[in-house]
């Protein structure tokens, strides 16, 4: 009976990992189809984990067939899957540290989701406010200035302690970035191979010597240790050799030594990509090329931006920020998004001054350049609910419907809430009675 179940949980995990081979294993929303759909990718490196663990477990399984010795093969198959878990587990990291681009996309994407959805944030605020003609009654909540898919690495490498183990889950790539828009096809390859791994203990070894039985348990656990230990390691070394070069950055800029910073600051970006992402590296780095006299390149022009909007000068800072976009091939992925969270942060200010007409202009120019910008596209609707737009309610309620679908965590519905409770207010105001009777069924789930 043992044999029986140890081989249909092997066959089980063969049929889950198959399955997830044919899945994506990362689902980020990157735009619309003509119809309105959306558009999903996955990570570029996905395709060579699957390539990683077809070859692995492929190759073994046609070399063991082709061996005429039917000895040692349980302990061969168990070590393999052993040595493939860790592999799997190392996924994320290559997503969230080492992937600039789709890191960077993901992080904005959560950033979004939690400023709208905390406590704090307008989607709980304006359901506990009394609705008002127009909205919410309260203002509409800005984005945070920094925008990092974890704490840089500034501890030196030996002096990690209890306060770090939280940033070192995230350093493997465990974040709510990735947790957020993980795909079905990697959990189904984990515990695929988790159920062929455990299946592989108990197929075939019934009546087995004791010292076969321990033979198996203990290459098994070589195997699994080995594995880990190795992939721990290469993900370390990034960090540590990233985090390095930023301390040292940091005391150059301390020293008032801007050029050797700026190398350094290069360097720590070219060790580890994730930092590129960071709100504090890019404006730090804007700072030290306006210390060299380098006014005009797109970094410096960025902090500029951002020192005048921290003083109060929107309007200048929403002028350098479209001029940016008009340079948008002279932009870095990082950088580009870091223009389009400042001009977000403009259109949330002029909304909230009733500048109506400047904020959808400069909402129109944002969701051109990232149609996936949910927090834009929920500040939009509000804006053309208090500008009586009836048609962009509609249009942005449209939107935001399949973008909260594309999220994990279950607080997506109170978006799709909020949204639709506007749209009911735009067709109610327009006398359209059945249609804002539909909207508000939608927004309370029914």
């Amino acid at each position: 009976m043992r044999s029986i179940f140890s081989m249909l949980m092997a066959l089980g995990g063969l049929l889950f990992f198959l399955a997830g081979l044919c899945m994506p294993w990362f689902a980020l929303p990157t735009g619309f189809e003509v119809d309105g759909s959306l558009i999903v990718r996955d990570a570029p490196s996905t395709l060579w984990w699957k390539a990683g663990c077809v070859f692995i477990i492929a190759g073994t399984l046609g070399w063991l067939l082709l061996r005429k010795k039917t000895a040692g093969q349980h302990a061969t198959l168990s070590a393999v899957f052993a040595a493939v878990l860790p592999f799997l587990l190392w996924f994320p990291q290559s997503v969230i540290v080492m992937d600039e681009t789709t890191s960077g996309d993901a992080g904005w994407l959560q950033q979004q989701f939690d400023n709208l959805t905390w406590l704090g944030g307008d989607i709980y605020r304006g359901h506990s406010e009394r609705p008002v003609p127009g909205g919410m009654g309260l203002w509409a909540q800005d984005p945070p200035d920094r925008l990092a898919v974890f704490r840089p690495p500034m501890s030196g490498s030996l002096s990690l302690g209890i306060a770090e183990i939280p940033d070192m889950v995230w350093w493997f790539g465990y974040n709510p970035a990735f947790s957020q828009f993980a795909g079905k096809g990697w959990f189904l390859c984990v515990f695929g191979v988790l159920f062929m791994l455990t299946g592989s203990f108990g197929w075939g070894q019934r009546g087995a010597a004791k010292g076969e039985r321990k033979y198996l348990l203990r290459g098994t656990a070589i195997a699994l240790c080995g594995s880990a230990a190795i992939f721990v390691l290469l993900t370390m070394i990034p960090l540590i050799l990233g985090g390095r070069a930023l301390r040292e950055a940091r005391k150059d800029a301390m020293s008032w030594q801007p050029r050797e910073a700026l190398e350094k600051l290069e360097l720590a970006g070219k060790r580890l990509p994730a930092l590129c992402i960071d709100s504090g590296v890019i404006l730090q780095r804007g700072a030290l090329l306006r210390q060299l006299g380098q006014t005009d390149v797109p970094a410096a022009k960025l902090h500029e931006a951002w020192l005048l909007f921290d003083k109060g000068y929107g309007a200048r800072s929403s002028a350098l920020l479209e001029d940016l976009l008009k340079r948008r091939q002279q932009l870095t992925v990082s950088e580009r998004r870091e223009v389009l969270r400042g001009l977000l942060r403009n259109c949330i200010d002029d909304v909230n001054s009733s500048r109506l007409t400047e904020a959808k202009r400069k909402f129109g120019l944002l969701l051109d350049e990232e149609p996936t910008c949910m927090q834009a596209w929920f500040h939009y609707q509000l804006a053309c609910l208090q500008s009586g737009d009836l048609a962009g309610n509609r249009f942005a309620a449209s939107r935001i419907k399949p973008l909260t679908g594309s999220f994990l965590r279950k607080e997506r519905r109170g978006i799709l809430a909020a949204s639709q409770g506007f749209l009911a207010q735009g067709e109610a105001a327009a006398g359209n009675d059945q249609e804002a009777i539909a909207a508000r069924k939608l927004s309370q789930g029914r």
